[in-house]
This record gives C-alpha cells, sequence and structure tokens, in this order.
C-alpha cells in the first residue's frame, strides 16, 4: 500500500536581521496544485532547489519560478543535489513494483536520467551524499534495512550490513565535520556508526519510539544529533537532541 504524503504548498521562510518582528512564510510561485514530497537546495548556491511530486521541478531563483524537468509522479521519494555540482541529482521514486523504490541519476541537471538499480520490497526513499567525498552516495533499496553504498557515482554498489536488531530503515545522516560517523533512523530505533556504516551502535532514547525519526546532524558538532520522532509515551514532552543540550 503506498503511504501518501503529501504538502500542497511550499513555502520559504526569510528571515531579518532584526528580531522585532515575526518572519512570515510566503508560498513559491509556480507550482499550482503539485504535491511536492522532497525538497533538496544547492549549498554552495542556495538559489538552484530541486524538488519532486507529481513531476521532478527545479528552480534557479531561490523558488521564484519552477521548470519541469522530469515527468514522473510520485508520492514516496528523495532527492539529493551533490554538493560539488548543481548539475548532479540523485532521485528515489517509486518503482516499476508498487513494493519498491527505484534510484537515478542526472548529470544534466534532471534533463536525462541514469537509473542506478531498480528497488524491491518496501520502498525506501532514503539518499545522502557524502559531503567531503560526493561520488559516494548512501541509499536505501528496499529490502527493508539494508543501506547502500557506492562509490564512484553508482557505477558500483556494496550492501552494508544492517545493524543488529533494527527493522525497516527510514532515514541517514551523515556528519559534516566528519564523513566516518554516519547515523541511521529505523522504525525501531537509532543507530551510529563511527566507521563509514561497517559497525553500528545503537543510541538509547530511554523510552519507546512508534515510528522511525527524521534526522539531522549539526554542522559543527558530529557528536549532536536532532531526531524528529513519535512516541506514545505520555510522559515525554518537546523534542530531543543526543547528547541533551542545556537551554
Amino acid at each position: 500500500m503506498k503511504l501518501l504524503i503529501q504538502v500542497s504548498l511550499l513555502v520559504s521562510l526569510v528571515t531579518s536581521s532584526s528580531f522585532s518582528q515575526q518572519a512570515p512564510w510566503r508560498r513559491s510561485p509556480g507550482l499550482g496544485s503539485n504535491p511536492i514530497v522532497a525538497l533538496d537546495i544547492y549549498k554552495k548556491n542556495p538559489d538552484t532547489l530541486y524538488a519532486i511530486g507529481n513531476n521532478t521541478i527545479r528552480s534557479t531563483d531561490r523558488g521564484e519560478h519552477w521548470d519541469t524537468v522530469y515527468w514522473y509522479n510520485t508520492d514516496v521519494g528523495a532527492i539529493r543535489i551533490d554538493p560539488n555540482n548543481s548539475r548532479v541529482v540523485y532521485l528515489s521514486r517509486f518503482g516499476f513494483t508498487i513494493q519498491g523504490n527505484d534510484v537515478l541519476m542526472s548529470t544534466d541537471g534532471g534533463l536525462h536520467w541514469r537509473l542506478l538499480f531498480l528497488g524491491y520490497s518496501y520502498p525506501v526513499a532514503v539518499i545522502e551524499v557524502d559531503p567531503e567525498d560526493s561520488k559516494t552516495v548512501y541509499a536505501g533499496r528496499g529490502g527493508p534495512e539494508k543501506i547502500y553504498r557506492t562509490s564512484n557515482q553508482g557505477e558500483h554498489w556494496d550492501t552494508l550490513d544492517a545493524p543488529v536488531g533494527a527493522s525497516f530503515l527510514v532515514s541517514v545522516a551523515i556528519a559534516q565535520t566528519n564523513d566516518s560517523i554516519i547515523y541511521a533512523g529505523y522504525s525501531n530505533g537509532i543507530f551510529k556508526s563511527t566507521d563509514k556504516g561497517a559497525s553500528w551502535t545503537r543510541l538509547s532514547l530511554g523510552f519507546p519510539m512508534q515510528t522511525g525519526p527524521a534526522l539531522a546532524v549539526d554542522s559543527r558538532n558530529s557528536e549532536i544529533v536532532y531526531a524528529a520522532i513519535y512516541t506514545n509515551d505520555t510522559t515525554q514532552q518537546g523534542g530531543y537532541t543526543n547528547p541533551p543540550m542545556a537551554v
């Protein structure tokens, strides 16, 4: 069964140098009713963005205008831009089988795509590009626990051993300051690797987790990771980081 997650509006938040007023959100024009399920921004030039939904779209003016670069409808997907080349883009989408996701790569800004591999056995829309070596890419392929890694932009893929006890891959996050450190979110826990996925350690939340986390690593400190999770433990409130941060 497809899990339909639609964000009907793409909005942007522009902060002011003055904090006296609340920063407004503004709808990005030109999208119509196109549902957006994944979005990425080119870090070297934030004018360039890619998004996927009813099709794959690209903006080169911070979302003021959008061009359709690839026609493919998906409601489960992921998209990542090479940190050193805005024309190299990776895309995960629902595959030829309804229970799998395919991973594709474009080297011309989304006009043409090369199929890197066919997914199978449940969609796992996960793609992350190594911040230090952009030829190295991590992807989910279904399975659904395994993580796949290429060190040559998809020519060959290695299969990483899943963490012991892990069930269903949800997210991967790589530390910006040390690409040997990888965090992987599964439906039943969060795991950390300090050797590029060769081995894993489970991180304890201290309370039960009902759904897998979205993860983000502090760009200046690889030991601080943020996890967005769902739990039915009513004693827990608010958000959590590892390690706990004083406010």
